[in-house]
């Protein structure tokens, strides 16, 4: 099959990194693979290439700029005529549409890799297009969805259930394994003693990510635990970090916090921690932070939010959302249950064992070839 693939850039990203997965596994079964990208450049289009990924920027110029960027799109898809279009995403899914109807013989994908957003979150635009995919959600021949979480509150919302097929995020294991140089070298770098215990949040700056429980969770282990240090790992909206060094000013615990701002050495953020915690309030569908960080042995603790449970297996390293009391309390419980020896390698053998790449490859090609004539 030609297949490609369409997602609004190539920066640092959950969903970002499972395009460039699947691009590369369907690659190794024999597909012919392009990922096309709204906007030029990304930090992830270099590592993509290199490792022989077609990626082709259609020179969005803007938020508005749709009309050159549609006409470039279609120019592609009429000259290079691949089986089937793939679109990550909200925005992306819709692009699918307008593709569909200039060429009305291609087959159309739709990616959800999240959760219903909490819309009022977010702005007029962002609400907008959420409620124009709901409507035309039926035009697309089939709906994949990383997790059964995810699925759920849109098929609820009015997408077509008989459309939709639940295929688990995968990890490249190889990248994502147990590091002990680069942990030391990375604490190094953070100044960070052998003897402190590292509790990181890996996550964009975006209200669905709560890093506000997650400062307020840290005051209250900070309180009872002076060896534990707190790491806020990623980039984003710059009034949500300023807002949040504020409140850990206001709590005493501006100390006890590295912001570490954006990574690209992703397995040396989870090996140099010694607990990651997804603090998410809504919105996550398959969280990849937890497979990646329990793939490099590094335990977990996450609000119930999107597949999180099931991905940790561990109840009482799960608990609600907004509730930064019950955080701090499976944050402290860890920390008292130090791990016994072999968990960190049986954590990594669960990923393996679940959440491949290979397997997120055949399931996704299983859908496409279902579309076949």
């Amino acid at each position: 099959m030609k297949v490609a693939l369409l997602i609004r850039s190539l920066e640092l990203g959950g969903a970002e990194r499972q395009i460039g997965l699947l691009a590369a596994g369907l690659q190794e079964r024999g597909h012919e693979v392009s990922i096309l990208t709204f906007y030029d450049g990304g930090r992830m289009a270099a590592e993509l290439q290199a490792a022989g990924v077609t990626i082709v920027s259609l020179g969005k110029s803007g938020r508005w700029g749709l009309a050159g960027f549609t006409l470039r799109l279609l120019r592609w898809l009429r000259a290079e005529r691949p089986t089937l279009l793939y679109g990550f995403m909200p925005t992306a899914n819709l692009m699918t549409l307008a593709a569909k109807l200039a060429l009305p013989g291609l087959a159309i994908v739709w990616g959800i890799r999240s959760s219903f957003p909490d819309l009022s979150q977010y702005d007029r635009v962002t609400r907008i297009t959420y409620a124009i995919e709901r409507k035309l959600a039926r035009l697309a021949n089939r709906i994949i969805s990383n997790s059964h979480a995810g699925l759920a509150p849109y098929v609820s919302d009015g997408y077509p259930e008989a459309h939709a097929a639940v295929i688990p995020n995968g990890v490249d294991t190889n990248r994502f394994r147990p590091l002990p140089e680069a942990r030391q070298r990375l604490r190094a770098s953070w100044n960070v003693g052998a003897d402190a215990f590292v509790i990181g949040i890996v996550a964009r700056l975006d209200p669905m990510k709560d890093h506000a429980t997650f400062i307020a969770a840290a005051a209250r282990v900070a309180a009872v635990q002076p060896q534990a240090i707190f790491a806020v790992v990623g980039g984003g909206d710059d009034r949500i970090l300023a807002a949040r060094k504020q409140q850990a000013e206001d709590l005493g615990i501006a100390d006890r916090i590295i912001w570490a701002g954006p990574s690209q050495d992703m397995p040396a953020v989870y090996n140099a921690l010694d607990l990651l915690v997804l603090s998410s309030a809504f919105g996550e569908g398959f969280p990849n932070v937890l497979i990646e960080a329990l793939a490099c042995g590094t335990a977990c603790v996450s609000t119930d939010t999107g597949e999180a449970a099931d991905i940790i297996g561990a109840p009482e390293r799960i608990v609600p959302p907004l509730q930064p009391t019950q955080l701090a309390a499976a944050i402290l419980h860890v920390m008292q249950h130090p791990d016994a020896e072999g968990q960190k390698a049986e954590r990594r053998e669960s990923i393996i064992r679940r959440y491949s790449v290979a397997a997120l490859a055949s399931r996704t090609e299983n859908v496409f070839l279902s579309l076949q004539p």
